[in-house]
């Protein structure tokens, strides 16, 4: 596989990072799209619109033909002209929802790797755009679910998670926040 960050090259101890990227440059085995249950783009400058567009046609034409989902709930779809090898797709609940909602997001898209030989995966700051979290909450869900999931894969299949953040705010919240839940060896 082409580009991923230094902290995944053979030999690293760290299974979590955190970089400062555009999510569609990163090649990793499954991008997430933060999405609405109808897997449609509400205009806007957010991930999902990104993606879209970096990914082409033929994925917004894919999307058409997927069922609705219901918040929490996670597809998965081919990358179409993304260096990654997927998108998982995540339908993302409003910020005046339950935080179990959000959480479900990170666990259902770590589950569409298992059983699969995806092993690493990019998530963007989910929920922070539209949906109108607030960044730290929306952190402290993401590290969370994601430190449950680790824990929890007796196959330890899942090598690599990327937090791809896009503003300083951002990068500055997670990485004050990924100490307290996930205990990379270099921490």
């Amino acid at each position: 596989m082409g580009y991923l960050p230094s902290a995944f090259m053979p030999g690293s101890s760290n299974k979590v990072t955190i970089v400062m990227d555009d999510i569609t440059k990163l090649q990793v085995d499954a991008i997430v799209n933060p999405t609405n249950p109808r897997l449609s783009n509400v205009g806007g400058p957010t991930a999902s619109a990104a993606i879209l567009k970096a990914a082409g046609e033929s994925l917004v034409n894919d999307l058409q033909h997927r069922p609705v989902l219901h918040y929490g709930n996670a597809i998965t779809t081919p990358s179409y002209r993304l260096p990654c090898n997927y998108i998982i797709h995540t339908a993302v609940p409003s910020s005046d929802g339950d935080d179990e909602e959000l959480k479900a997001c990170y666990r259902n898209c770590m589950l569409q790797l298992v059983g699969q030989r995806k092993e690493s995966i990019a998530f963007p700051c989910i929920g922070t755009g539209v949906q109108r979290f607030d960044h730290e909450r929306a952190a402290r869900i993401a590290l969370s679910a994601v430190r449950d999931f680790l824990v929890n894969d007796s196959s330890d299949q899942i090598k690599h998670v990327v937090f791809c953040v896009f503003s300083d705010r951002d990068r500055e919240i997670y990485h004050r926040l990924l100490p307290q839940y996930i205990k990379n060896r270099s921490n």
